[in-house]
């Protein structure tokens, strides 16, 4: 997820499936253009009301590796690429 501001568009003619209930609570939600101009007054203005919401929802959403999901998407690869060679399994470091 991104540090930066997120807007979610609900669709005002589409079933309010749980989406809706996730991205509400971390996200800016709009329906009408209005709603949107608004958020994109804001974003222009600096401001991120819901900057602290999102970053609290970070880490109950999404799976945050030691180091990293770079270094975690690293480890992969060389691992992959050590088996591959027959080399021992490079070493996951601790959380």
């Amino acid at each position: 997820m991104t540090g930066k501001p997120l807007l979610y568009l609900r669709n005002p003619f589409g079933a309010r499936a749980q989406e809706d209930a996730l991205a509400g609570g971390f996200c800016q939600v709009a329906e009408t253009e209005e709603e949107i101009v608004q958020f994109l007054d804001a974003v222009a203005a600096g401001r991120d009301p819901r900057a602290q919401e999102r970053l609290a929802a970070y880490g109950k959403i999404f799976y945050q590796p030691p180091g990293g999901v770079g270094a975690a998407i690293k480890r992969e690869i060389d691992s992959r690429l050590d088996a591959e060679a027959g080399a021992p399994p490079t070493p996951v470091p601790a959380a």
